[in-house]
């Protein structure tokens, strides 16, 4: 977790926890302060299949010169509950039968962003090979592989729900 407090005088002080545990403590001068309008993204770890996820997008964004996608605590919360909602509701679809979607749900939210997009996969694969086949499935796919080497995208949200052997996937991109 990353916090920001602006202190009188000009100054910012800057905690951020690590994977650890430990806490990491820093103070800067106020031209690192946030600007008024300017997003604080809050990271999270991810495990699993969304970490396995996270790394394979990281991987072929690497190979084509891009930045990695960090993630976003509120777009891995949402994914993740888009994922489930897929399994409760019984449907696959950028569509929720309520009407939802990725901009909807980041607007009640009131997530701020530039651009944002999503990519959803299913498959009944074994763990060890349902990230493959899902990353296949993107990366054959000129509109979802736009969204994977996009470079205006910098963060991203990973969710993933195995229901009675069958993975959903649910990838939430943005950028400022």
């Amino acid at each position: 977790m990353v916090g920001v407090l602006v202190l009188a005088g000009g100054f910012v002080v800057v905690a951020a926890d690590d994977l650890d545990g430990s806490s990491n403590i820093s103070l800067l001068d106020s031209s690192a302060a946030p600007k008024a309008g300017v997003r604080i993204h809050e990271t999270v770890p991810l495990a699993g299949l969304e970490k396995q996820l996270l790394d394979a997008h990281n991987a072929e964004r690497t190979e084509a010169g891009l930045e990695t996608l960090e993630t976003d605590a509120t777009l891995v919360d949402l994914a993740r509950q888009r994922a489930q909602d897929m399994v409760t509701t019984d449907y696959f679809s950028h569509a929720a039968p309520n009407g939802d979607t990725v901009v909807t749900l980041l607007k009640r939210e009131g997530y701020e962003y530039k651009i944002a997009a999503e990519n959803i996969a299913r498959n009944n694969r074994p763990n060890d090979q349902a990230v493959g086949a899902a990353m296949s499935g993107f990366l054959d796919s000129d509109s979802h592989r736009e969204k994977v080497l996009n470079e205006r995208y910098d963060h991203v949200g990973v969710g993933t729900v195995t229901d009675n052997g069958m993975n959903y996937f649910v990838v939430i991109f943005t950028g400022d």
